[in-house]
């Protein structure tokens, strides 16, 4: 949650001057209006999640950069996935958004994007704009 504490400033200072989100200052929710947040959310949706799963057939698509926990590999990452009944998800970038975002902030592959994405909805959702000690 990282990025929530980098976002912090920036919405502190602009939460008078927006309808798309409410702080209380430890905590932010946002109205799910992309169009007007995403000055605001810095694309949260691509970036705070380490895993957005993959169907079978999304997989098998060949559309998409993908990772995949393999059976008997004891990284981190696989491991992981294991855990929360992972086998696909979409790749990250380095600094952990998503290998779709583009510069601009928005979904490279919009009309395309997995069914996981098309299901995600910020609206109401309370995050935390403090990291974790």
């Amino acid at each position: 949650m990282r990025i929530l504490s980098l976002l912090k400033p920036k919405l502190l200072a602009a939460q008078d001057q927006s309808d798309c989100f409410t702080t209380d200052g430890y905590t932010v929710s946002f109205n799910g209006d992309c169009d007007v947040c995403l000055p605001y959310c810095a694309a949260l949706c691509c970036t705070i999640f380490k895993f957005v799963a993959l169907t079978e057939e999304e997989a098998a698509s060949g559309r998409y950069h993908l990772i995949e926990a393999r059976a008997g590999c004891g990284c981190e990452v696989c491991s992981e996935m294991r855990e929360k009944g992972l086998r696909y998800s979409l790749a990250k970038k380095a600094d952990g958004s998503c290998v779709y975002l583009t510069e601009a902030g928005r979904c490279g592959i919009y009309e395309e994007r997995p069914a996981a994405c098309r299901r995600f909805n910020c609206k109401d959702m309370v995050l935390p704009l403090q990291t974790e000690m």
